[in-house]
């Protein structure tokens, strides 16, 4: 009996051709995959450079806020809480120091508003 006459098994010409992996992946995706690792790059910069202004913009506010918060992500949020440092009192300290972790850097930041030489804000 031969067996290319049975009709359940598959001639080795009809068998599709199956392809690499890596070789479908690089032709089934959209071309738009390829840039995407290019635009984080590019998020990335931007917020930075975000961070940067907006700390840039404070610091005419609250000066010393810049050596006493190094992080730029912590220093945003920071400043999002303080707003306007005039304003921060012993009863916001608790919520400044869950963001910062540290009781003596919150209490060094509430001492430098105190007599931050900074402009106010309008």
């Amino acid at each position: 009996m031969c067996v290319n006459n049975l009709p359940w098994v598959v001639r080795e010409s009809e068998r599709p051709k199956l392809e690499p992996v890596t070789y479908w992946l690089q032709v089934r995706r959209p071309k738009h995959y390829a840039t995407t690792p290019h635009r984080l790059i590019i998020l990335s910069a931007l917020s930075k450079k975000l961070v940067l202004v907006y700390s840039e913009w404070y610091s005419y506010h609250f000066p010393e806020l810049v050596k006493l918060v190094p992080d730029n992500y912590t220093y945003a949020r920071v400043a999002q809480y303080i707003g306007n440092r005039k304003q921060l009192s012993e009863d916001r300290l608790e919520g400044l120091e869950k963001i910062l972790v540290d009781s003596e850097k919150t209490r060094a930041i509430y001492d430098a508003s105190r007599s931050s030489m900074g402009n106010a804000i309008s």
